[in-house]
């Protein structure tokens, strides 16, 4: 069995850093990189709203599952007031084994 390496999930506000934040840990740490806007946009050729949102769901839980280093997640699809109270969990980023790690950009 693979051992899971981190997920770190970059979230905030519009226009607040999260991308640039997230292209210099890329850097660093050489970990694969999701940009939520530019992920979410690939899948709004589907019709149903219903349907659009499970299998961008299920892509997010794909690319966890299946990554062989660290994992950056950056956008606002992470805040849950965007997209729903169990953003996370449909992710796959709630409720297991996963190293994960949480970074919200804004300001108070």
């Amino acid at each position: 069995m693979r051992t899971q390496e981190p997920v770190i999930l970059i979230g905030g506000v519009g226009r607040i850093g999260k991308t640039r934040l997230a292209k210099k840990l890329t850097r660093r740490t050489g970990f694969d990189l999701i940009h939520c806007d530019k992920f979410r946009r690939a899948f709004w050729s589907i019709a149903d709203e219903q349907s659009r949102s499970a299998e961008r769901f299920w892509s997010y839980e794909q690319a966890i599952a299946n990554r062989c280093r660290g994992l950056i997640i950056e956008g606002d699809d992470l805040i849950s007031r965007n997209r729903g109270d169990d953003a996370l969990a449909k992710m796959g980023l709630i409720g297991n084994d996963n190293r994960l790690s949480l970074v919200l950009v804004g300001g108070a």
